[in-house]
Order: C-alpha cells, then sequence, then structure tokens
C-alpha cells in the first residue's frame, strides 16, 4: 500500500532493524556493554533481496 517511491526505504529500514534485534538477541540482550549492529556486509548481504521484493 506505500507508494511505491518509498517501498525500498521502508522494507530496508525494517530488515536492517530485525538485523539489529537478532544482534541484540544472540548476545542475551545485552544492549549495556555492547552496541547492537548490523555490519557492512551484513547490510550488503540484505539489501538485494528487500529491492526484489519492494519493485512490484
Amino acid at each position: 500500500m506505500l507508494n511505491r517511491d518509498g517501498r525500498f526505504a521502508i522494507g530496508a529500514a525494517a530488515i536492517l532493524y530485525q538485523g539489529i534485534l537478532e544482534d541484540i538477541a544472540a548476545h542475551g540482550g545485552d544492549v549495556f556493554t555492547r552496541r547492537a549492529h548490523v555490519g557492512k556486509w551484513g547490510k550488503l548481504r540484505r539489501l538485494p533481496g528487500v529491492w526484489l521484493r519492494t519493485r512490484g
């Protein structure tokens, strides 16, 4: 239902924030002593799938 121009940005944000939540879970929920993140290669690995899903 989103405008085609905004679909990729919203889809990318959703997937990347999901990756951050997965990183938090992988480290036992520790958000106080380390910063949760998705690295450069993790982002690059996820974005082509977002592009394909949001083109239609």
